[in-house]
């Protein structure tokens, strides 16, 4: 009787003994990308053509950096029809890039400014692509 004892004592001093998986906190980048295409430039002016459309394209999110760097890609994520993405993400600073399929660049969102993602918080942008036409 002592041997089960002892053997359900060293039993119950391992299960609680282990080590608890690390808890990782995350959360939501989500947004909308538009392309605004037209002949307006910046300053003061009488009359301003412009059309914005949705853009249904590919979300590029990276570590922060100032510059498209495949290296520093954490995720790609395709936009519905609608040209909205929603990404779960650790906790921590990322870069969000706008595939440009036309001339097969990646535009920065907000001048590359990283955007802090916190625990179970979401992060709503509207990815805008400037395009001027004549």
């Amino acid at each position: 009787m002592k041997k089960m004892i002892v053997f359900y004592t060293l039993a119950c001093i391992c299960i609680v003994g282990c080590k608890k998986e690390e808890v990782y906190e995350t959360g939501v980048i989500a947004g909308t990308i538009y392309l605004i295409e037209g002949d307006c430039f910046p300053g003061p002016q009488s009359e301003c053509d412009i059309t914005t459309n949705l853009y249904p394209t590919t979300v590029v999110i990276s570590k922060p950096t100032l510059t498209y760097n495949e290296n520093e890609v954490v995720s790609k994520i395709e936009t519905d029809n609608n040209a909205f993405f929603r990404d779960t993400l650790p906790v921590g600073e990322y870069t969000v890039f706008i595939l440009y399929k036309k001339e097969n660049t990646y535009v920065c969102f907000d001048n590359c400014t990283p955007l802090l993602v916190k625990p179970n918080t979401k992060i709503t942008i509207e990815g805008e692509i400037y395009r001027v036409t004549q």
